[in-house]
């Protein structure tokens, strides 16, 4: 046995060093010969299109993917279910691209155990839309540089691959699984209910508007696509369990409660519903209803989820009026009491104020910024405060009809302050920040002298 085993080690030097020669001193020689006998050194000779299913197999297990009727990728093995696209371009990219860097044998009978080929590290088989496979392993002996043999089964080729071929390959179910949750587009979502803690907010579009189901609220679009776009990209951080379904699942995890949902339905009538059904401290236990897994998905992706049923109100409309058409101003707070109209010659204080003028930039910023402002909550808000405001603006057009007026009174809360404009019915909240910064104090400026005539004179 011990001569046995000198033997192998010995054996296993002389390849060693063959392979260095070869290496460094034929190999080196042929990279100059350019990219036309590339082909011949690829270890799968296959096009990305005619590759219909792939088998790794690592000390971790089998994973199977396959590609179906409609070309998209599947798990097979060790779960069903719909692959990662990047992750299966990834190592189709692999398959059509990886070359060996020279041939160490192609002797039928070679001895594959020198190279660790004889109980491979792992392997990867593909199969071809004509029927034909293909398969190379991965030697647990490394060769010169920390380069890889490997085993091209079709053509008996042992060969030496660099260390980040096997590497690419070297993929889990984990890798290649498609973590997004939801199976439904966005693009096809007609509507969509959103449950949190007792409160609905229900939108459906018909064309391209969003209304509220059960509420006359004017709907911001803006804020449902970007929604929907949320619950479509929530991935997972862990497959917790694969049979929701199962007794042994319902009484291992909370599913039978929900501390959130959301239901989207197709413009066909289709529908799936996500469930979140608790918080723990690795983050929240969410289901589909169109899929048998229970994901868990981190903390900070749920927590932008729980929304009011306001939440997708338009906040901009009471601030929306048409800046051209306004004639005059009228400003009255604890700080300003001023009043603008608008000449030919640009904006006037009336009555005229001594050796102040007009800023007309600060009245440009002044409609930009009332046009930027939002509303922040609706729900509950008292209108009694507004009936003795700390401030008001009022702007006409030219008939003296009122364009837009905002009045705004006591506080709420630390940061909001409870208004009101002509355009909406109901009082709401918003920014004490955002009031603070409109620039009333800034609309008069310091005239500007004339010292032409003070000039002559002194000449």
């Amino acid at each position: 046995m011990k001569f046995f085993r000198s033997s192998t080690t010995i054996l296993a030097l002389v390849v060693a060093l063959v392979i260095g020669y070869v290496y460094f001193f034929e190999y080196k020689k042929t990279q100059t010969e350019g990219a036309a006998k590339l082909e011949g050194l690829k270890i799968f000779q296959a096009k990305e299109e005619d590759v219909v299913r792939i088998t790794l197999k690592w000390a971790g297990g089998e994973t199977v993917l396959a590609k179906n009727d409609k070309g998209e990728w599947l798990l097979q093995v060790p779960v069903i279910d719909s692959a990662e696209p990047t992750a299966v371009s990834t190592l189709l990219k692999g398959i059509t691209d990886e070359a060996s860097e020279l041939t160490v044998t192609e002797d039928p009978v070679a001895d594959l155990e020198i190279y660790g080929l004889k109980d491979p590290l792992g392997s990867v088989t593909i199969d071809k839309k004509d029927g034909t496979s293909q398969a190379v392993s991965f030697g647990q002996v490394d060769a010169l540089d920390g380069k890889k043999y490997a085993l091209i089964h079709q053509s008996k080729k042992v060969v030496v691959v660099p260390s980040f071929t096997q590497t690419r390959f070297v993929k889990t179910v984990k890798d290649l699984r498609q973590k997004k949750i939801a199976k439904t587009s966005r693009f096809d979502v007609a509507s969509i209910t959103v449950k949190t803690n007792g409160t609905n907010a229900a939108v459906t579009k018909n064309e391209s508007v969003w209304t509220y189901i059960d509420k006359k609220w004017l709907v911001d679009s803006t804020l449902v696509e970007n929604y929907i776009a949320l619950v479509e990209n929530l991935s997972a951080i862990e497959f917790v369990d694969e049979n929701k379904n199962s007794e042994a699942t319902r009484k291992k995890y909370p599913l039978n409660q929900s501390i959130w949902s959301v239901e989207l339905k197709t413009k066909d009538g289709a529908s799936e519903t996500l469930t979140v059904h608790a918080v723990q401290e690795r983050g929240a236990l969410i289901t589909s209803s169109l899929k048998n897994t229970v994901y868990r998905i981190a903390q900070n992706s749920y927590e932008p989820l729980k929304i009011s049923d306001e939440y997708f109100r338009d906040k901009k409309q009471p601030f929306q009026f048409r800046s051209e058409t306004v004639e005059s101003i009228e400003i009255k707070t604890g700080l300003v009491q001023l009043k603008l109209k608008k000449e030919n010659l640009g904006w006037k204080a009336e009555p005229p104020i001594a050796d102040r003028t007009v800023d007309e930039g600060q009245v440009k910023k002044l409609f930009e910024d009332i046009l930027a402002l939002r509303a922040i909550k609706y729900s509950g808000m008292s209108s009694k405060s507004l009936a003795n405001p700390m401030g008001i603006i009022v702007m006409r057009n030219k008939d003296t009809a009122t364009e837009f007026e905002i009045k705004w009174g006591a506080d709420v809360s630390e940061k909001e302050r409870v208004a009101m404009t002509n355009k909406s019915s109901e009082a709401f909240t918003v920014s004490k920040s955002d009031l603070a910064l409109l620039p009333l104090q800034k609309l008069l400026q310091s005239q500007k002298k004339d010292t032409t005539s003070t000039t002559q004179e002194k000449k």
